[in-house]
């Protein structure tokens, strides 16, 4: 396995899960369940794929702040669904100006 995709979901307030898989295999290589999303988390869970001798090429996060930081040494995308709602909060459904 040599690529890594990340993802969290969380079902009320204080119970989610994050989940890392595999993107060319769709394998599920890490799992944890959580009450918070912190940047620990998912350096915790990069720390034990790579004990298990995974190596990771690439990371896709939700732009979550630090994580780019965090992990300097991996090249990192910003997922797809989150650069069009962070494109959206700015524009404008229905503009009123021209140049909009």
């Amino acid at each position: 396995m040599d690529t890594s995709g990340r993802r969290s979901a969380f079902f009320g307030k204080n119970f989610g899960v994050v989940v890392f898989k595999d993107s060319l295999s769709g394998t599920i290589i890490f799992t944890q369940f959580i009450k918070q999303e912190t940047n620990q988390i998912y350096l915790d869970g990069m720390e034990e794929i790579s004990r298990r001798c995974i190596k990771i090429q690439s990371f896709i996060c939700d732009g979550r702040k630090g994580l780019v930081q965090l992990f300097s040494d991996i090249s990192i995308q910003y997922c797809q669904f989150h650069q069009v709602k962070t494109i959206r909060t700015h524009l404008r459904k229905k503009p009123k100006l021209k140049a909009n």
